[in-house]
């Protein structure tokens, strides 16, 4: 197991909602690295390559961009609370 980074060790004292994004970000990302991957596999069926590439952009790329623009306000929002 490695060891856990300075950085790592100082996410404990981020705000529960931006590890919350965090994780929700890192897992529709696994779901888009996945899909990429069984596209690979699928590329000579196309009924199923269609089924993996609407999987990926529902369940992987859709929830990305709306987990990342939600950080993306919050860490906005907190900058503003700081100026």
């Amino acid at each position: 197991m490695p060891e856990i980074s300075q950085e790592a060790a100082q996410q404990d004292d981020a705000p529960a909602t931006v590890r919350l994004l965090a994780h929700e970000a890192t897992n529709a990302l696994s779901v888009v690295t996945l899909g990429l991957n069984a596209l690979q596999i699928s590329r000579d069926d196309a009924a199923q390559f269609d089924e993996v590439h609407a999987m990926i952009q529902q369940d992987g790329v859709v929830p990305l961009k709306q987990h990342l623009a939600a950080l993306i306000d919050l860490l906005l929002e907190s900058q503003e609370d700081l100026a």
